[in-house]
This record gives C-alpha cells, structure tokens and sequence, in this order.
C-alpha cells in the first residue's frame, strides 16, 4: 500500500525542495518518476534541474482555469496525456504505474484559493444560497476598442463548506485508507503468523549465536535487498555547492 504524507510550513521554508528529495528517493528505489501536480503561484524551480532530467513529470493547473473535475479525476489516479497543455483542453488517462511511483501536489492551499475564487468568478450557486441576492457590482472597461462589463461579487457561507467537502475528497482519493487485517484471506494470515514466529525463532536464535556469527547474517541479508534493488536510469541533476562560511 502506498505510503502519503502532508508538508506544513511556511513560506520559504523548504516544502518544494522535500519534493525534489522525494523524487529521489522514488528513483532510487523503483527506477521510476514523479508526477507533479502544482498549481501554486511559485513555481517548481527547486525541482527544475529533475525535471530537465526526466525524474520529475509536471502538470500545471492553471489557477484561473481551475477545472473542478480535473482535480478530482487527477486524484482518483488520471493524469494528462500532454501535460503541457492548459489544464481545460487537456485529455486524461489513467496513470502510468509502470512508468511513475510518487505523485507530488502542490499545494492545498492554493487549490483552496482557486476553488474559492473560481465559485463566485462564475457565479455558481453552493448551499442554497443566492449568491446575487448577496450583492455585488459591475464596472466597465475599454478592450480593443469595445466596452465591456467585468462583475465582481463575494464568497458566500456555502463556498466555504462547499471548498472544504471538496478538499477533503480530494485528500481521501490521495491516501486512500483500507484495513489490511479485512481485506486479507485467512490462509495469507496463518502464513503470516507463521513467518512472524519463525522470525521471532531466528532472531532468538541469532542473539544466542557469536557476534560474528549474527553481524554475518545481517551483512548477507543487506547485500541480498541491494542485489534486488533497482538502480535509477535517470541522468544525475547537477547540485549547488554550499558556500562555506568565513569566520
């Protein structure tokens, strides 16, 4: 089951660059790339030099598009199958496991403010509520020679329950939540247990053994996960030096 996890933090406090090392991590691993879904103002520049490489496939959802369905679709595992197009003429496919191992989405708070603007900029009503009996104004500007109208009005009471149940549905289709006891056959658990008791076994075992007989074991069981694990493919991205500071 894959793993997920929630970056919280401030501006400029790294969480773009934990990305990168994700990435990495991925590649090592699985010899696969990264999916990154971003749609915060930023930018990716952290990652540029794994993108550039290959480690890293970015999607930009353009925050003033800001197709609902996109995202939803994106989090129950579609991806786009041109990337670089804009995010409302895009044709999504189911993603590539084969090919991708890790997905980076950039960032919830983003994808709040774009939900949230987007609901009145087009004037959908949310939670029952009229959103032009709220109030809101209209004012005139000169394009290309023409006049045209631009309307602005507010948030209302709906958009904020609305913008948190869509939220949350995208987290859960993000990390989805199975109990693995349920879903498991009962011949798979005795196996299981029985593994467990024989590892138990060997490790007791193991305690009642010389030291270099137990370091040995641990050596040989270390170079079999390496002989297993795959090697990444990707061109290694050049890395900044630290300066080193002058006392």
């Amino acid at each position: 089951m894959a793993r997920s996890g929630i970056i919280y933090g401030s501006t400029g406090s790294r969480k773009t660059t934990q990305g990168k090392w994700l990435a990495h991590r991925v590649a090592s691993l699985t010899g696969k790339a990264t999916l990154l879904l971003s749609m915060d103002g930023g930018g990716w520049g952290p990652m540029q030099p794994e993108v550039d490489a290959g480690m890293i496939e970015p999607f930009y959802c353009d925050p003033g598009l800001v197709p609902l369905p996109t995202l939803r679709k994106v989090s129950q595992g579609y991806w786009p199958e041109d990337p670089s197009q804009p995010a409302s003429a895009i044709n999504l496919k189911p993603m590539n496991y084969a090919k991708f191992g890790g997905l980076i989405v950039e960032g919830w708070t983003s994808i709040t403010s774009a939900a949230m603007r987007y609901l009145p900029d087009r004037g959908i009503n949310v939670g029952g509520e009229e959103r032009d009996k709220l109030g809101g104004f209209s004012q005139g500007v000169t394009v290309d020679g023409r006049e045209e109208k631009q309307t602005f009005r507010s948030n209302t009471r709906g958009d904020y329950g609305f913008v948190q149940n869509f939220l949350y549905g995208l987290v859960m289709n993000l990390t989805p939540c199975r109990s693995t006891t349920s879903s498991t056959p009962r011949s798979n658990r005795r196996r299981r247990t029985t593994t467990a008791r024989r590892s138990t076994a060997r490790r007791s075992a193991a305690r009642k053994r010389p030291r270099s007989a137990a370091h040995g074991s641990a050596t040989l069981s270390t170079r079999r996960i390496t002989r297993s694990s795959p090697r990444s493919t990707f061109p290694t991205p050049p890395t900044r030096r630290r300066r080193s500071r002058r006392s």
